[in-house]
């Protein structure tokens, strides 16, 4: 049976939901926010690039609501809130979820081509907290993003693995991000995985994010809120792939800020 009478907000963390630092009104309004939340029957997602130890960090150095569900790692896992004495251990991995990826792309295929990718000026494979069974990840210069794309899809298709790369820049020490994952998964792959899995429509979900690997999940039909902070470049690619731009909200606000300005706009509370 479809649940039509929920409303989601699937929002990216980092840019976005957390606040940007020395921010006030972005305070203020995270505690607006957590309020109208726990008063509402919203279904909350964080859909984020940090690794699952790190958005649980986020959510306590932040003081974020808890959310449902947490699709981390730029959409390449995915986890259940259960309930538990510990924040770290209230949530469950879903393993359907795993699976599917597995499918996909063997993760053992997935790792093999940081073996065969010769060295390159200015990329770094990032911490080992940071890669996950789905997703490689390295640091590079943000000039070579699209430099270094191509290499390493190139690399893939010769071994004919089925991949995909997604770049996207650090919005606070503008390091360049490279992430492998497998063919076709994304923030925007993940988010519609689960969206189908719980029986949800798309036009239950709003959708909020600033940057380049937000851009699949933006433009992906459903009603969506890009906070003010995203650079030019991210709002005219939303605007040129998004399937309706009526289900675009620029929102005037910064991060939290623009978020609580999306969700009052799209009328979810």
């Amino acid at each position: 049976m479809i649940q039509t009478e929920k409303s989601i907000l699937a929002t990216d963390l980092d840019g976005t939901l957390i606040p940007l630092q020395g921010n006030h009104q972005n305070r203020t309004d995270l505690v607006t926010l957590k309020s109208k939340i726990a008063d509402s029957d919203v279904t909350l997602v964080y859909v984020t690039g940090r690794h699952f130890g790190s958005a649980i960090n986020a959510i306590r150095e932040f003081e974020l609501p808890h959310p449902n569900w947490i699709l981390c790692d730029v959409g390449s896992s995915l986890y259940q809130f259960v309930g538990g004495a510990e924040l770290s251990e209230s949530y469950a991995a879903e393993e359907n979820y795993s699976d599917h990826l597995e499918s996909i792309l063997p993760s053992r295929s997935l790792h093999q081509i940081g073996e065969l990718l010769p060295p390159q000026p200015g990329l770094a494979k990032q911490e080992a907290e940071k890669q996950g069974r789905h997703k490689l990840s390295y640091y590079a210069d943000a000039e070579d993003l699209s430099q270094l794309r191509n290499t390493i899809m190139e690399l893939a298709e010769k071994h004919q693995f089925p991949v995909q790369v997604i770049t996207s820049v650090d919005p606070f020490n503008n390091d360049g991000l490279i992430d492998i994952l497998p063919k076709r998964v994304s923030k925007a792959f993940g988010l519609q995985w689960w969206t189908l899995r719980m029986q949800f429509e798309s036009s239950q979900v709003v959708f909020a994010g600033d940057s380049g690997n937000d851009l699949a999940a933006l433009s992906a039909g459903y009603r969506a809120i890009v906070v003010a902070n995203a650079s030019c470049e991210v709002v005219a690619r939303v605007q040129a792939e998004s399937k309706d731009e009526e289900l675009i909200y620029l929102a005037s606000g910064v991060a939290t800020s623009g978020v609580l300005e999306g969700c009052q706009y799209w009328s979810i509370f």
